[in-house]
């Protein structure tokens, strides 16, 4: 998929809008609610979306934007913005677009530096990049179902078609912690 920063989008397959928490449109995104007679504010209300990290909201169409579809991206609180929050709204809109069979997806970059527009791009290819195989050193480590770190290997793990466990810690305990 392509990605394009623009500060003022023309006709676009899929628009990335950025909001933070509150559902504050950054950038342009008031200008574009505004061209759709608030469709993008009402869709906000009506849903769960308030622009929390990793969440997004894909708004079919909407009158008086020239694009298929806009994905709102949520950034989070404006006052921790940080470039993981920019990389993590970026890989959310683009896993919210993927399955669109869309080959453009056009950010709205109005608001971002350079710098941040680059970390846009870095993101969206490297959610776009398939693993085949992980592969998990002292997997012993992530013996505990409700501990953080074996949450989020399960969950990096989730769509990976093998992984692989390796430990020369002897188990101590049970069966169980094989698995």
């Amino acid at each position: 998929m392509k990605v394009e920063f623009v500060s003022a989008a023309g006709a676009a397959e899929i628009l990335v809008v950025l909001v933070h928490e509150d559902r504050a449109l950054v950038g342009a995104g008031a200008d574009y609610d505004k061209a759709a007679g608030g469709a993008l504010s009402r869709a906000m209300t009506a849903s769960r979306f308030t622009g929390k990290s990793d969440s997004t909201l894909v708004v079919s169409a909407p009158t008086g934007i020239d694009a298929g579809a806009v994905v709102l991206s949520g950034l989070g609180d404006a006052a921790k913005l940080n470039d993981g929050a920019i990389e993590s709204a970026a890989g959310s809109a683009y896993h919210a677009a993927k399955l669109s069979g869309a080959t453009a997806l056009t950010v709205d970059a109005s608001a971002l530096s350079s710098e941040q527009a680059a970390r846009i791009g870095f993101a969206t290819r490297l959610a776009a990049y398939r693993f085949d195989c992980l592969i998990c050193d002292e997997f012993h480590y992530i013996k505990n179902p409700r501990a953080m770190r074996t949450k989020l290997v399960r969950t990096l793990a989730q769509n990976i078609p093998s992984v692989l466990l390796l430990s020369g810690t002897p188990l101590l305990s049970r069966p169980i912690e094989l698995f």
